[in-house]
């Protein structure tokens, strides 16, 4: 028969005081050993964590700001720039709205279909639309694309790093430039009235 060492307690006096440490020496370092385990990952977390906010933080754009010149390609591989839907390039007057989403995100495709139905509306009198693709590969975006005839540049953000200069925790994130890049307001979430929000801040602009 083979005894397994520390697995069972030794025979003790009756009077004796036994701590269940001494008692069962497995049972203590098994548990020990799984509380190292569980700071050591509670720890990188927290500290992953930090950096990212610290990173982020560092680029986010904020309302008044001018959004920083970027450049991404489409599900074709096109290259486009931010010069060229904002800026002193672009002319007067005009409004550009940039939103984040996911074809796996039923209220991000909502807000695309608002989205188009304004773009359709108000395109030649200066309104002008991003989206950008959250991480997601170029065939799904296509097939999104072409399926639901969309008729504005769609961009892949495939390693998130606009998300992180825009600070985009959740889907769908909507941002309004002004003409100049200036960042005007941004809509966190899905807006029960995003229709009559954007035609607001639309005509706003002079764009109608």
């Amino acid at each position: 028969m083979t005894i397994l060492v520390g697995a069972v307690p030794s025979p003790v006096l009756r009077n004796d005081k036994v701590t269940k440490d001494e008692e069962y020496p497995l049972f203590r370092s098994f548990w020990k050993s799984k509380a190292k385990n569980i700071m050591k990952v509670l720890l990188f977390n927290f500290f992953a964590f930090t950096l990212l906010f610290l990173n982020t933080s560092a680029y986010a754009v904020k309302i008044g700001e001018k959004v920083p010149e970027f450049y991404l390609r489409d599900y074709n591989g096109t290259l486009y720039y931010s010069r060229d839907f904002c800026g002193p390039n672009v002319r007067k007057p005009s409004i550009l709205i940039i939103d984040f989403f996911a074809t796996w995100c039923e209220p991000c495709k909502r807000s695309a279909e608002i989205f188009k139905k304004l773009y359709l509306k108000y395109n030649k009198k200066g309104l002008k639309v991003l989206l950008i693709s959250f991480q997601e590969k170029e065939g799904r975006i296509r097939k999104f694309a072409e399926g639901n005839n969309i008729p504005f540049p769609i961009l892949m953000d495939k390693y998130g790093d606009m998300a992180k200069i825009f600070k985009v925790y959740g889907l769908p994130r909507t941002f309004i430039l002004k003409n100049d890049c200036t960042l005007k307001r941004e809509i966190i979430g899905e807006l029960q009235n995003l229709e009559e929000e954007l035609e607001k801040e639309i005509k706003s602009e002079g764009v109608e």
